[in-house]
């Protein structure tokens, strides 16, 4: 009878568990068993927590982890009824961040060192909590699993000097590093090693490390959130790297000074000999300069975010040393026009990333321009109506996270069969390659499995990689620039290795009321923007139903005429295609949002019955004219005397009317008649 109110109360255990979590954790990614995401018991932005449903275990890489029981009564919750005498002691094992017991406020006496391994931690005279004055921008999370104490110099003057606990892999301590004014390490002679070493085990593998100069930089990192690693001596580069064999992107910083760049290079040639894909940073290229030998702890992170988007590829620029060639060759060589697979948009080995906001038909384009690319056709024109972007015949591969092979197959269809392309020779889709959504589980991340179809059919090597969309083909969060590189390195690679041009379609972030079609919005931020040649944004009108708005915000190579030019975009609602229209005047007035319909159509009654004034050649209006407007559209009288001012008003916002003078008012119908 005992083992059954036991089963039982291990049922409840589990469904318990699984409400806690989906009460108290912002999930990011989940399958059946496992659950990623924002960890309840710390400021966490960095999906630092996992759960497993099935064994009921929990796990933050700061705060610890631990059993469902134990995150039950962490949250607060009544965790009595799970008990029968026995039940829990056989699953209370917690998981606690190594060395806990050690972060209290205490001073341990100072006594000869006889075995560093074993005796440092009782032999140190350091106070292993940091006095407000020297916690920099450190959080306390990466203050406790870093270890870092200081040791009081003049306690009288409240100066201290910080001090490091080196680890072995177990988390011992072997010895300490006392840091300014000291400067020296508690037993001498100690061979420069991996910093943190007791951390590089847990870190993610497909997430970039970031090798900082000193271990004050990695505890600065480590508190952004990312994974950090420096040389526990210095500029000093370990001769023992094998703890870093797992992992395959590494971002190399440095010190704004000749120490740090020449340490910096060291850095990127031992990783790039372990076949590692290294980038590098460059002060230089920052919006403004910085004091010589500033580092990281230094900056703002904000500009360190700046600073990582200066990174530059090491392996690209090293793999066969620097090409050089006579000046003659290389005027020559740059005067070469780059070859458009899709003019203004795909170059050849290009990136193109197209950007748009939700229900603006991403998936259609995606589709589209496959269509368009494998049989050599015009892109957005329709014949004899407006001429379209020429197209250079290529075999392409549309990989489709977004919707269900049904209705991708459905969507093809209609477009296969539209007026402009119902003429394509069959044999010509023959190059049109369509990945089986239905057979993918999404938000795991999949580049291996892209990798090996690209390679297995060798028909598109050369040719364009339609990837619908970035956000699902990984369990990366792309809007954080650490593992957004992972994943660009990939698609690099995959350009690089086969040949390949590449179209990545994404999302927006959220934007507000009156924004324009910019960059900024695209989710991957500048690092993504950045990478790309070419970058293509799409909209919806807030302005106008069904109308699309097209905008070309980034070209690498060659000119446009149309670049930075707002264009409006019609989508043929019986065939699925997009058809280029005119530009667009006023794009503000699209995305505004502020003004309803009423507003324009009273405006709009007034057209043909707005007199010229005198000696002057505008039509003006009166506030006065624009009330009786109202009264006819609106079929009454508005109660207040202002809502005729303020009506008119936001037709200035939207850039329809034009303000001349008091109580002068001129409509721009040459903005609104195609609108």
């Amino acid at each position: 009878m005992d083992d059954i109110k036991t089963l039982d109360r291990e049922k409840l255990l589990i469904e318990d568990f699984r409400n806690a979590l989906d009460l108290n954790v912002e999930i990011k990614s989940k399958t059946s068993t496992e659950w990623r995401g924002l960890c309840p018991f710390h400021d966490d932005t960095k999906l630092s927590f996992s759960a497993n449903i099935e064994k009921g275990v929990w796990k933050c890489f700061v705060c610890g982890g631990g059993n469902h029981y134990q995150f039950l009564k962490e949250l607060g919750h009544d965790v009595t009824k799970y008990h029968n005498g026995h039940f829990i002691s056989k699953k209370d094992t917690i998981i606690q961040p190594k060395r806990k017991e050690i972060l209290q406020n205490v001073i341990v006496s100072n006594k000869p060192l006889k075995e560093p391994k074993n005796t440092i931690l009782k032999n140190s005279d350091i106070i292993l909590k940091l006095p407000r004055i020297l916690q920099y921008k450190w959080t306390q999370e990466a203050l406790d699993i870093l270890e870092v104490g200081c040791k009081p110099v003049d306690p009288k003057k409240e100066k201290y000097g910080l001090v490091f606990p080196i680890h072995n892999e177990k988390a011992e301590w072997v010895n300490l590093w006392f840091h300014k004014p000291i400067c020296k390490f508690l037993q001498s002679g100690f061979k420069c090693q991996l910093y943190p070493l007791h951390l590089i085990k847990d870190y993610d593998k497909d997430i970039p490390i970031l090798v900082a100069e000193g271990m004050k930089d990695v505890v600065t990192l480590v508190s952004y959130g990312y994974q950090a690693i420096s040389g526990t001596n210095g500029s000093s580069i370990p001769k023992d790297l094998t703890p870093l064999s797992k992992f395959r992107d590494f971002l190399v910083l440095n010190d704004n000074d000749d120490v740090g760049v020449k340490t910096q290079e060291e850095w990127c040639m031992r990783l790039s000999l372990l076949k590692k894909n290294v980038s590098y940073t460059e002060w230089g290229h920052l919006s403004k300069s910085y004091p010589i030998k500033s580092d990281i702890t230094d900056i703002p992170h904000d500009v360190f975010i700046e600073l990582w988007n200066t990174s530059v590829n090491y392996n690209n620029m090293n793999k066969k040393g620097i090409r050089t060639m006579s000046a003659f060759q290389f005027v020559e060589k740059s005067n070469e026009s780059v070859e458009y697979i899709v003019e203004n948009l795909l170059t050849e080995k290009g990136v193109l990333v197209i950007g748009a906001s939700d229900g603006v038909g991403k998936s259609l384009m995606a589709s589209q321009l496959g269509i368009c690319i494998s049989s050599g056709q015009q892109f957005l024109g329709a014949e004899g109506i407006i001429e379209g972007f020429k197209v250079i015949q290529k075999p392409v591969l549309l990989i489709n996270f977004e919707l269900s092979d049904k209705e991708l197959a459905m969507r093809i269809t209609h477009q296969m069969q539209s007026e402009e392309l119902k003429e394509v020779h069959t044999d010509d889709y023959e190059a049109f390659l369509v990945s089986r959504r239905d057979e993918l589980s999404i938000f795991k991340d999949k580049w291996d499995y892209l990798e090996n179809t690209i390679s297995k059919n060798t028909k598109i090597h050369g040719g364009v990689l339609i990837l619908d969309n970035l956000y699902s083909s990984t369990n990366k969060n792309v809007s954080e620039n650490h593992e957004l590189q992972s994943v660009l390195s990939r698609i690099e690679d995959i350009k690089q290795k086969y040949d390949m041009s590449i179209i990545i379609i994404t999302h927006f972030n959220k934007t507000q009321k009156g924004d324009i079609l910019e960059t900024r919005h695209i989710t991957g931020g500048k690092m993504l923007t950045n990478y790309a040649d070419n970058v293509f944004l799409l909209g919806s009108s807030q302005y106008i139903n069904d109308l699309r708005i097209g905008k070309i915000t980034k070209i690498r190579s060659g000119k446009s005429e149309i670049k930075n030019i707002p264009f409006k975009l019609r989508l043929q609602e019986q065939d699925l295609i997009f058809y280029r229209g005119e530009p667009i005047k006023n794009e503000e007035a699209h995305f505004n949002g502020n003004a309803s319909m009423q507003e324009v159509d009273v405006l709009m009654s007034m057209k043909g019955k707005v007199s010229k004034w005198l000696n002057t050649n505008n039509e003006m209006f009166t506030i006065n004219q624009y009330e009786d407007a109202m009264e006819n559209i609106l079929e009454y009288k508005p109660k207040s005397e202002a809502t005729k001012f303020n009506w008119v008003n936001k037709l200035i916002k939207l850039g329809i009317v034009k303000k001349l003078g008091k109580n002068q008012y001129k409509p721009l119908w040459d903005v609104i008649e195609d609108e």
